[in-house]
């Protein structure tokens, strides 16, 4: 219970992200977001880089958010 509750207090300050297909994974460098979007992204269309109607399901959690 306390590791949990030193870990919401963390998140509560820290901007982070989480995918849908990567459950559990919390992300709090946006530059390895970038790249999770662009490696989902190729696993979905191939290495074209091409579109697909299939989305990428993320959320992003800041404390700065809109009230």
């Amino acid at each position: 219970m306390l590791t949990s509750l030193l870990i919401l207090d963390l998140f509560v300050a820290v901007e982070y992200a989480e995918f849908l297909h990567c459950k559990g994974r919390i992300f709090t460098d946006f530059e390895l977001v970038r790249k999770e979007i662009e490696d989902d992204t190729d696993r979905v269309t191939g290495a074209n880089k091409g579109i697909s109607n299939i989305p990428i399901n993320l959320r992003v959690y800041s404390p700065h958010g809109v009230c």
